[in-house]
């Protein structure tokens, strides 16, 4: 399978934030707490030096509608003030803030630097919502690279029928399906079914800068399903360059053998699972004047992740006994019969009136069937258990490129390409690999 996925987002500051970004207000004080009007007002992103200008209304009150999550310094100034900054600002994804700026009499020349550092309270909506940041996704461990694990801690996430698989958590009750799912601002739900976090997109640890999950009170602009809103944004590069390679390794050496595997008839050896997960990602900035006006415009960033897979899953199929494969079918005589308990045959190929025999195609099929090794499925009678580690291998590779021009105050642009595919996928988690030691795997 082969997904490509082009995005091209053009955000004015004059329109309404889209739901990925951040939003920041608040009015421009005096020390006896009336508004300023006419204020110079500046936020400048930290990481990329980005700066955005405006000015206070004649009540005081300033805003910057459009913000990329992230660290931010604002200040504030006007004559006959001392000139504010407040920095170390975190605007989160989807986030509204207010932080109302207090200037104190003086020389514009003199300043007042704080730094933010309060956990801040969201009074802007109603939603009980958490996000998950860049920091959080560096940090803390996620099985597979998949930073949407994060999201099975948050309040009212209860995980599935696969507790090695966030996708499958319910959120306050809801069906699994339930769930909206949004990169960059885009539907990235899986068409059939939208599970927790599940994007049709590449995403993975290093490529993913932040995401928001929304338990409950989701506004109408979300739409879509009544359960979780999971919001991811695709990381961008800095005013410097920086990068990583990695390689992550899991091996069958320190698994433990399936308990099943230990409690059949015949003990089997610990199913296999070798995994490897290579890659890197680089970001940074792209200086050209003449052509993006100048430094600290143009950013890129892009990741490229590989994984091959040597694995074995512990299947349990249901078989034929060496008696049905004759043509013997065996019952137990029900408690309301004569000869109540007692196991009884009748031998099909012998009572066949015509002689014929099993059919040659028939008998080419039932020689496929393995001999049980368990009862722990099937009648016990016609029908037993074979238990056994089916090979499911996997291999595929993804690249992440994304492109972000801060054209002027008012123009901010990104593009993203996503490419994903997988060279072979033995689908394991549908049941699909092979039917028996020796056959095809579904793909």
């Amino acid at each position: 399978m082969i997904r490509f996925v082009f995005t091209l987002f053009v955000a004015g500051s004059a329109l309404p934030a889209q739901i990925q970004n951040a939003r920041i207000e608040g009015s421009v004080l005096d020390s006896s707490g009336a508004g300023v009007p006419g204020a110079k007002v500046a936020i400048e992103n930290t990481r990329t030096q980005v700066r955005l200008d405006a000015s206070s209304d004649a009540t005081g009150f300033y805003f910057f509608p459009t913000l990329p999550p992230g660290f931010y310094t604002l200040t504030a100034e006007a004559t006959g003030f001392r000139k504010f900054t407040l920095t170390n600002i975190e605007l989160n994804i989807g986030a509204t803030i207010r932080q109302d700026l207090k200037l104190e009499l003086g020389a514009v020349t003199e300043a007042i630097v704080v730094e933010s550092s309060s956990v801040r309270v969201q009074t802007s909506e109603a939603t009980i919502q958490r996000s998950v940041t860049l920091r959080d996704i560096d940090t803390l461990p996620q099985l597979a690279r998949n930073p949407i694990a994060l999201a099975t801690y948050q309040p009212g996430v209860q995980l599935g029928t696969s507790p090695n698989d966030p996708s499958f958590a319910r959120v306050n009750g809801m069906r699994q399906g339930s769930n909206n799912n949004t990169l960059d601002g885009i539907d990235v739900n899986d068409a059939v079914l939208p599970p927790l976090g599940l994007t049709m997109n590449a995403t993975n640890t290093d490529s993913v800068e932040e995401f928001r999950i929304i338990t409950n009170g989701a506004k109408a602009e979300y739409g879509r399903n009544a359960g979780a809103t999971v919001e991811l944004i695709t990381r961008s590069g800095t005013n410097r360059f920086s990068g990583n390679l990695f390689e992550y390794h899991r091996n069958t050496v320190l698994n433990a053998n399936n308990f099943f595997n230990k409690s059949s008839g015949v003990e089997l050896k610990r199913p296999k699972f070798i995994e490897n997960k290579y890659g890197g990602s680089i970001g940074g900035p792209v200086t050209i004047p003449k052509l993006f006006n100048g430094k600290d415009k143009l950013f890129f960033f892009y990741n490229f992740q590989g994984t091959k897979t040597a694995q074995e899953v512990v299947r349990n199929r249901t078989v034929l006994t060496p008696e049905a494969k004759s043509g013997i079918f065996r019952w137990v005589v029900p408690a309301n019969q004569p000869g109540a308990g007692e196991t009884r045959s009748f031998n099909i190929v012998q009572n066949d009136p015509r002689r014929i025999g099993i059919d040659r195609k028939v008998a080419a099929n039932l020689a496929l069937l393995p001999a049980p090794n368990n009862l722990d499925v099937g009648d016990r009678l016609n029908t037993a258990g074979f238990r056994f580690n089916a090979p499911a291998n996997g291999e595929g590779d993804q690249h992440t490129f994304k492109t972000d021009w801060q054209a002027s105050q008012t123009l901010r642009t990104y593009f993203r390409y996503s490419w994903f595919r997988t060279l072979t996928l033995a689908d394991a988690l549908n049941n699909a690999e092979s039917t028996y030691p020796g056959q095809p795997n579904g793909t």
